[in-house]
């Protein structure tokens, strides 16, 4: 393997593509001769991580043998994980194709080793050049490529991450200098408009696009990406809770998923609301504390937006509003209540299975299986949660 600017020049049967480096089109490449040995990486590197962070691991490649013989086939890993699928370099035409991965911490901290292989065992063909190989949690929002023009370096920049939709991707190009061909990775999305409007993100968070000078009569040698890792607010579907041994069991669902830091706040009145601790999972054990009467779930994407839970009060076991009995029930059983309101009766997983409204006493239940449920109580005072379990 070497550095170099040409592939050509780097090959002493001189048979390797002549093609430039996906940057700039005159910049350094690594140009890989492939002896068929598998277990040899293309490529690796050792990079610093820290928990809990999104991290970007993307690469550009392109065939600069002959297209006739064997093509590489890249393997991609993370901390000695592959990530994604393998990827076959295109036999079909020198054109730079990208891979491109999300990957998650978590845990993980520290050094770990990022690697390309080439899972190929032959040196008959096998040939090809890397570029652009960047692997990073910069969530930089590019927008104008006016300054990069047919040399853009959008492959390793990060797009409308962390921003609420729509947003409109502007190439800032005159449309009567250019042409544009905005495309998904699955051909479900297409543009020929230099500005490109979007409501949701594209089929795998991706969008290519081909911008072409109209006066030099080349159809579009460059293609680039924009990847996008947007965080849509997170919707809470449902927030219930459940008493326990010295305090309550929060417990919650949510229809999408985006920054899965749940922050759990309290409050006395209903009105001012403390943080009162924090989670990853979509529950929550809160001990009793005499003074708390309400509790709602946020959650802050990373741009600082925040979504809430509805509030749900906190029903005091000296003095609870309604009973339920028999608790546990064979059959039906008996609401009785001060109030009037909505009876929403869901299961252990938080799936809604009834809905009624009542005013002081309701009987139902009959039709529900054996197990265990939950029935929310809907009032003008707020809401308490109940468990009930049918044998």
């Amino acid at each position: 393997w070497g550095i170099g600017t040409n592939p050509r020049t780097m090959d002493n049967s001189k048979t390797f593509t002549v093609i430039g480096d996906h940057t700039t089109g005159t910049g350094n490449m690594m140009v890989i001769d492939a002896d068929g040995i598998l277990g040899k990486d293309a490529y690796n590197t050792v990079v610093n991580v820290i928990p809990n962070t999104t991290y970007f691991f993307s690469a550009w490649f392109v065939n600069v043998g002959d297209l006739s013989q064997a093509t590489p086939q890249l393997r991609f890993s993370i901390n000695d994980v592959v990530v994604g699928n393998n990827v076959v370099v295109s036999n079909t035409s020198a054109k730079w194709q990208q891979f491109f991965v999300s990957w998650n911490s978590g845990t993980t901290s520290g050094n770990i080793t990022i690697r390309i292989e080439n899972m190929v065992t032959t040196s008959t063909g096998n040939d090809l050049a890397i570029d652009d190989i960047s692997f990073s949690s910069d969530c930089s929002k590019i927008k104008d490529i006016n300054n990069y023009g047919k040399k853009s370096i959008l492959p390793n920049s990060i797009s409308t991450c962390s921003e609420d939709l729509p947003v409109s991707l502007n190439t800032q190009l005159n449309s009567s200098n250019y042409t544009f061909n905005w495309k998904s990775p699955d051909g479900s999305f297409t543009s020929t408009a230099s500005t490109v409007p979007l409501s949701t993100p594209p089929s795998y968070n991706k969008l290519y696009v081909c911008y072409d000078s109209i006066a030099d009569g080349i159809t579009c040698p460059k293609l680039d990406s924009v990847i996008f890792n947007c965080v849509t607010p997170i919707n809470f579907t449902n927030f219930n809770y459940y008493p326990i041994e010295n305090g309550i069991m929060l417990f919650w669902k949510t229809s999408n998923t985006s920054n899965e830091t749940f922050i759990i706040e309290t409050s006395t009145n209903g009105l001012t609301f403390n943080e009162t601790g924090k989670t990853h999972h979509t529950s929550f054990v809160l001990e009793s504390e005499k003074d708390i009467k309400y509790v709602r779930i946020a959650n802050e994407s990373k741009n600082g937006i925040k979504t809430y839970s509805n509030i749900v009060k906190i029903a005091d076991k000296e003095n609870d509003q309604a009973s339920i009995a028999p608790n546990p029930c064979n059959d039906s059983f008996t609401i009785t209540t001060n109030q009037s309101g909505i009876c929403e009766i869901t299961d252990y997983k938080g799936t809604l299975l009834s809905t009624k409204e009542f005013e002081g006493t309701l009987i139902t239940g009959s039709q529900l299986p054996k197990g265990l449920f939950f029935i929310k109580l809907i009032t003008e005072e707020g809401i308490e949660v109940y468990k009930l379990v049918k044998e």
